[in-house]
């Protein structure tokens, strides 16, 4: 299951300062430091179980951006439900959750009886209070998913079709959630043990497809202060089941608004040959911008 690959890799760029497709070349290393995750098995049963239905509720109930309150509150209900503090954003929708190492462990061993558990991490031990980092410096690193649906109809025959007219998770944004939230859920318990190095923290995104996208939001809200890496994630049908893809740098497109002022001599139409053309122009345009965009980014070598 992603969730399960999205966890060893934060766990293994948690531990270097940079992280590539060849530094996970020896996947079983990565897996032995995993309780109860592996290439074979993926997820424990009962979690892996309970993303899938996680999954197929969220699927179920798609919300367009910046009206995602249930898709808010289902993620944030299992975040607490795992002990973690989520916080959602200012505007009501979407939230960021940091797995605290120093708060998970401390917590653990008060409820055993167990003294300071802060010998753990020896000298890089991350610090006190939410947001902590560790002594040597590094930044947080983040896990992004983003969880707004589309204004289309799901027209497929499954249990889980969606049940709001018009409204479908086509992007896969359900997904993404899920698979954030998984694998939060597997730093936490790594986090308690004490074997995450510094905190990480997980940002479920608003109104991904909209403009001004949920983006402005995050930064404003300051959940990208003290920042250092972050790994987006996204489907790609382009990638085998079961297998993760990486790059470093773009490799999806974006959305952005463009506003094209024409300006020339006007008159009467009676003599159109003596005033500008200002309606010829703009219907040209468009065709144009796929064409300056492609020239201007190229993919990595390899991709497809």
């Amino acid at each position: 299951m992603i969730a399960a690959q999205l966890a060893r890799v934060a766990f293994y760029a948690a531990r270097v300062n940079h992280v590539t497709p060849r530094d996970l070349e020896p996947e079983a290393t990565v897996e032995a430091e995993l309780p109860g995750v592996t290439a074979e098995a993926g997820l424990p049963a009962v979690l892996r179980a309970e993303l899938i239905a996680l999954r197929r509720d969220l699927h179920m109930h798609p919300e367009l951006g910046n009206r995602e309150f249930r898709t808010t509150a289902a993620i944030k209900a299992r975040l607490e439900q795992a002990a973690l503090a989520p916080r959602v954003l200012a505007t009501g929708i979407g939230l960021v959750c940091d797995i605290d190492p120093a708060r998970l462990i401390d917590d653990g061993a008060a409820e055993r009886g167990e003294g300071d558990a802060r010998s753990a991490y020896g000298d890089g031990y991350p610090g006190d209070g939410a947001g902590a980092r560790r002594d040597d410096g590094r930044p947080f690193l983040v896990l992004r998913a983003d969880i707004d649906a589309l204004p289309i109809p799901d027209t497929k025959t499954v249990a889980y079709r969606s049940t709001v007219p018009d409204r479908a998770h086509a992007c896969g944004h359900d997904v993404h959630t899920t698979v954030v939230l998984g694998a939060g859920l597997v730093l936490a318990e790594l986090a308690r043990e004490g074997r995450l190095p510094h905190p990480v923290r997980l940002i479920f995104q608003p109104a991904e497809e909209v403009l001004p996208g949920g983006a402005a939001d995050i930064i404003e809200d300051g959940v990208l202060d003290g920042v250092g890496r972050i790994i987006a994630v996204h489907c790609d049908p382009r990638v085998d089941v079961g297998r993760l893809g990486l790059r470093v740098g773009p490799i999806t497109s974006a959305c952005d608004r463009v506003e094209i002022a024409l300006d020339g001599a006007g008159g009467h139409t009676a003599r159109p040959h003596l005033t500008t053309d200002m309606v010829t122009p703009p219907p040209r345009s468009p065709p144009r911008c796929p064409r300056c965009s492609a020239a201007a980014w190229t993919p990595a070598p390899g991709w497809r």
